[in-house]
């Protein structure tokens, strides 16, 4: 078995629940059933010329964040390898996932965004794209699968938002959601309703322009009768208790039980 394919193993045995990408120069691969995966979602041809005989799935680096947006919207995570320095048989493996990267949402909205706002136009849901059209925070009651589709920080938030792809995008969808006329649960169905609830409440309470914290402050009241997400309030909260070194300095607890305001604005109780 050649280093490749026995990287591409090893790693599958660490991670059998993500997609494993290997690195060469130029292209990256997919190999036997992640290669066989990749092309039944994306008709994507499988080669079985560059590996041995083991069926491939070779993507050139030009095409690479495409293929990862794509998939990436329907659910998919990854981790990588890439070769080190001039050896073809030293391995590095690296994650997808930093506490500041956001890529996992940029990716999505490229290649999802006009799909999700058209289902939301026509008023119902028909794939699970709540998670990247309204990024939530994450809680402490998350699992582990729910975790890896969250924002890790207030940072974070703040990063989405002033994000242009992405920013402009959620800023739109939230727009046109209160512009339609069904509940949220008809819309997302309750599960993705309450992501939704919880995305709103993130932005709404901590969101740098005043603008961005009056549309989502909006989406509260219109959609679930002014009630933040108590998990997300715990989760602001618990950052401001314990501020980060990236926190940002203009979000601060209030005196209220459970509250957080923008210096010098008038602050908002949480637990309303």
């Amino acid at each position: 078995m050649s280093a490749i394919v026995d990287t591409y193993r090893k790693l599958k045995r660490q991670h059998p629940d993500r997609l494993v990408l290997l690195e060469t120069g130029k292209v990256a691969l997919f190999l036997c059933e992640d290669a066989e995966d990749v092309s039944r979602l994306l008709a994507e041809p499988i080669s079985t010329q560059h590996v041995i005989g083991r069926p491939a799935v070779v993507i050139p680096q030009a095409r690479l964040n495409e293929v990862l947006a794509r998939l990436t919207a329907l659910g998919h995570r990854f981790v990588g390898a890439r070769r080190s320095g001039e050896s073809k048989a030293k391995w590095v493996k690296f994650s997808f996932e930093s506490p500041s990267d956001i890529s996992k949402f940029e990716f999505a909205h490229k290649v999802a965004y006009v799909d999700a706002l058209d289902e939301i136009r026509n008023g119902r849901m028909e794939t699970p794209w709540e998670w990247f059209a309204f990024p939530r925070l994450r809680t402490a009651s998350d699992t582990d699968g729910e975790a890896e589709r969250t924002l890790r920080t207030l940072r974070e938030s703040r990063f989405v938002l002033d994000r242009k792809a992405v920013g402009t995008h959620v800023r739109e969808m939230a727009s046109v959601l209160l512009a339609g006329t069904k509940s949220a649960e008809d819309i997302f169905g309750v599960e993705a309703a309450r992501h939704v609830r919880a995305s709103a409440t993130l932005f709404a309470l901590t969101a740098k322009d005043q603008s961005d914290r009056a549309l989502f402050t909006e989406v509260i009241n219109r959609f679930f009768g002014g009630e933040y997400d108590a998990a997300t309030t715990s989760a602001i909260a618990a950052e401001l208790d314990s501020p980060r070194d990236d926190t940002p300095r203009d979000l601060a607890k209030s005196d209220a039980p459970g509250g957080v305001s923008v210096r010098g604005e008038k602050s908002r109780n949480l637990d309303s």
